[in-house]
């Protein structure tokens, strides 16, 4: 009577590879070929044979653990794992739509790499750490970008641990000891409030010139930027009955021009008395019809989707480079202008209509932090919240150019005698 080998083996016939796993003949274990993928019979080299034993080998082994009561680990491919991600992403519509569109870009880098057909389980961080150089190679990616990409990878991985594609907690992107990182370019740009009651003036100067290279509405398009702190699709699709002249509020909610960024961005900013003045005109001045749709449509009535041409000539008349003007300055501006601002408190059993009863104090920053629509208050203090040079206190959030004359000195002396010459031509 033969001996029953101890162990699993390969061994060999006619040249060639066969695999002996009758100690797993409980898990369907048994005599078999080790055939390379698409191919009958074993093969005849040696290395493929090593590698095809260790991965059959491997599958018992799992199915083994799983009938004594662990998870089974399933498998997939690296293309189907990340179309598997995405749809489960989509799904649960927390995840901006320009955001959803960077994570397919960066994963669709990944697949180009490694291959669609690659088993997550193979991908070691070496191979992570290949593909982070391949990525900056020749300087085409900033290591902050870099880094977005592998954070996609990552959660790629995450989702693959989510559906035992892989053993838990692994991830070879955690494993990296060092991620690139993007340099710290020092404190975000924004405008004084002097500088930003400039720019505003040189919207209105900009909209009475009629120039053809500037967006039809641009002077309350830039009051509403600056005086909301919205992002730019949230302002670009902004609609009428977002604004509420009896509430005295403008409200960022989803529509069916565009979404919002998280769930946080659903708010409501106060209307300030000087956006207030501003938008009426444009709503209901006698040039202008906007009872309903988009608050900004472009000519052709959708979203407004590029301002860049528009605002590098309000710079140019405001004597800032191009570039220099960007909605995303408007947004640190407001947050600070915002910071501020005081409150009106009465105290307690005084008259409310009396002044002397009155104490001030300063805006709360979890009021500011709700303005901007972020969860958390570390925005406001790391990033959104500059200190100014020559801050101005008020109740309200303004720009007024009358406040800030001696600040502004020529500039606005420039910018009104444009507008006079051009209405006396």
């Amino acid at each position: 009577m033969a001996k029953k080998p101890s162990g699993p083996r390969i061994y060999w016939r006619n040249g060639r590879a066969y695999g002996d796993f009758r100690p797993y003949a409980d898990v369907g274990g048994g005599r078999e070929a080790l055939a390379e993928p698409g191919k009958r019979w074993g093969t005849q080299n040696p290395e493929a044979a090593l590698l095809l034993f260790e991965a059959r080998l491997q599958e018992l082994r799992e199915e083994r653990m799983h009938c004594l009561g662990a998870p089974r680990q399933l498998r997939t491919t690296l293309g189907k794992l990340a179309s598997h991600h995405l749809v489960m992403k989509a799904k649960a519509g927390r995840t901006s739509d320009s955001h959803m569109f960077d994570l397919e870009s960066r994963l669709r880098a990944a697949i180009a790499y490694f291959g669609e057909d690659r088993d997550p389980r193979s991908i070691v961080p070496n191979d992570v750490r290949e593909w982070s150089d391949h990525l900056a190679a020749g300087g085409t990616r900033k290591p902050g970008t870099v880094r977005h990409y592998l954070n996609a990878l990552s959660g790629l991985y995450g989702r693959a641990q989510e559906g035992l594609f892989v053993a838990p907690n692994y991830n070879p992107v955690s494993a990296l000891q060092e991620k690139p990182t993007g340099r710290w370019k020092g404190e975000a740009k924004f405008f004084e409030v002097h500088e930003a009651a400039l720019l505003l003036e040189g919207a209105r100067v900009l909209q009475i010139q009629a120039r053809t290279n500037a967006t039809k509405g641009l002077y309350p398009l830039i009051a509403t930027f600056l005086l909301t702190g919205g992002r730019f699709a949230e302002v670009a699709g902004l609609t009428v009955d977002d604004i509420s002249f009896d509430r005295r509020l403008v409200r960022f909610r989803p529509n069916e021009h565009r979404g919002l960024k998280t769930p946080t961005s659903v708010r409501a900013v106060p209307l300030w008395p000087q956006l207030r003045d501003i938008l009426q005109v444009w709503i209901f001045g006698e040039d202008t019809s906007h009872t309903s749709g988009l608050l900004f449509p472009s000519e052709r009535g959708a979203m407004i989707r590029d301002l860049r041409k528009s605002l590098d000539r309000l710079g140019e008349l405001c004597g800032l480079d191009p570039g220099k003007v960007r909605t995303r300055r408007f947004r640190h501006t407001y947050c600070s202008a915002r910071l501020q601002t005081v409150q009106r408190i009465v105290r307690p059993g005084a008259d409310p209509d009396s002044h002397d009863s009155w104490d001030y104090v300063e805006v709360s920053r979890f009021q500011v932090q709700k303005e901007m629509g972020h969860g958390g208050a570390q925005l406001v203090d790391r990033i959104y919240g500059h200190a100014q040079q020559n801050p101005h206190r008020s109740e309200s959030v303004e720009y007024r150019v009358d406040q800030h004359l001696d600040a502004l000195g020529p500039r606005i002396a420039a910018l009104r005698g444009a507008v006079a010459t051009r209405v006396g031509a």
